[in-house]
């Protein structure tokens, strides 16, 4: 018997209707519409801290993965020890997230066909994980 749970399918079927509507009607960078909306950078870092604060993969990650790196033995508190970790690992981070949407941005814009290739790509891409998301449960 095949038993598939309802939350996968809910979900699978939502990364599905994004990756339909990606594939659809790829999003393409529109330089008047940002111009116009008078969003500075320091909003979009502002909504960009925001999203990554709130999502809980941060937590996860550094629950599961910060521990390790601490010592019983050092002079600082291990709460110290993985507070220091954690801003090391937000610094880095916003740096190189910095970097990626900044070029990413200047070559896309640059090249509005690219654009919409990637966003294509990217509706093929979700459409084939919420395939895989259906039959990986539908199989075990």
């Amino acid at each position: 018997m095949i038993r598939v749970q309802a939350g996968t399918v809910a979900c699978a079927c939502y990364v599905g209707w994004l990756g339909w509507g990606a594939l659809r009607d790829p999003p393409a960078p529109e330089v008047a519409v940002a111009a116009a909306s008078g969003a500075s950078w320091k909003s979009h870092a502002r909504t960009g801290f925001g999203v990554s604060a709130l999502n809980p993969k941060v937590l996860l990650l550094f629950v599961a993965l910060l521990p390790q790196f601490t010592s019983a033995s050092s002079p600082w508190p291990i709460g110290v020890q993985i507070v220091c970790l954690g801003v090391v690992h937000v610094a880095s981070t916003a740096v190189v997230y910095s970097a990626v949407a900044g070029g990413a941005g200047r070559a896309l814009r640059a090249r509005p066909a690219l654009a919409r290739t990637v966003g294509r790509v990217s509706g093929v891409v979700m459409m084939i994980v919420a395939i895989v998301l259906v039959v990986e449960q539908a199989v075990v």
